[in-house]
């Protein structure tokens, strides 16, 4: 019981006496998977920033929740698969400027939100983020990574390559991060093979870049050796870097079908896992 004093497995008797209004404890740092889900009372919720982790579908299908707040400096990094999914009602929403990745379908049928900023330190998207959106919604993007963003919405791009990085200084960004190349094993060429892609990551750290390469689409992120290789670069490098992975068709492909028609031209790069040469 002593672990799990900072977990919320099930929406348990501790909400109930004020079901619109939800506030996650301070000392909790995990909400697992679904523990909110259709929960149709709940009109807000506020998460203190010791929230590290939430599970899949937490919010789903809560059509009634109206705002979310997070306090202070988030330790959240990833919006996790299906985290508002159906969340109707919630008419603004404030990405924290500390989540690198936005799972699939977290902000599926969120058709009550007007308008949505991508910071610039979102760097992966994954398909089908904003299932659903309407022609009346905007999605402002600051992201480098544009991958995923594929619904109706009126879409508006800052892209990286469109930033002005003159307050960059050679290794550090104007807040005070670093620039990364981080080398991971990327899948969906069998279970036994790999893909090694470098992604331009900006982090406070080395271990930040590589949490949030390990959660980007196409990473082996259950793999123990996903994250091969971490190491600081310049802003010429992170450039470069970045203009590379727009271009490559790998990166680019968006299902399975098309996977298909352009398998032939990844083999020379499909890498065979170790244990299978042993």
């Amino acid at each position: 019981m002593e672990k799990n004093k900072f977990i919320i497995e099930q929406y348990s008797d501790f909400f109930r006496n004020n079901d619109c209004k939800i506030e996650i404890p301070k000392h909790i740092v995990y909400i697992g998977d679904e523990v909110f889900k259709n929960q149709d009372k709940i009109k807000k919720v506020t998460l203190h920033p010791n929230v590290k982790k939430m599970g899949t579908s937490v919010f789903e299908g809560c059509s009634n929740l109206q705002r979310v707040k997070f306090l202070g400096e988030s330790e959240l990094v990833v919006i996790p698969e299906k985290c508002f999914k159906n969340c109707t009602s919630i008419e603004s929403f404030e990405i924290p400027p500390e989540v690198g990745v936005i799972k699939k379908y977290a902000f599926s049928g969120c058709t009550g939100i007007k308008h949505i900023v991508i910071p610039k330190e979102v760097i992966a998207v994954e398909s089908g983020a904003f299932d659903k959106w309407t022609e009346d919604q905007t999605i402002e993007m600051y992201s480098n990574f544009k991958f995923g963003v594929v619904c109706k919405a009126n879409i508006i791009n800052h892209s990286i390559n469109t930033i002005d990085f003159e307050e960059y200084s050679e290794y550090e960004t104007s807040d005070g991060r670093y620039m990364y190349a981080v080398q991971a094993r990327c899948g969906h060429v069998g279970r036994e093979h790999y893909i090694p892609i470098t992604f331009p990551v900006i982090a406070g750290n080395k271990k930040e870049a590589a949490s949030i390469t390990r959660n980007m689409p196409r990473v082996k992120h259950h793999h123990k050796f996903a994250i091969q290789e971490v190491k600081q670069i310049s802003l010429e490098e992170f450039q470069v870097l970045v203009e590379h992975n727009n271009n490559d068709p790998y990166l680019k492909i968006k299902n399975s079908s098309e996977q298909k028609k352009y398998i032939d031209n990844l083999v020379g790069r499909i890498k065979l896992e170790e244990k299978a040469l042993q």
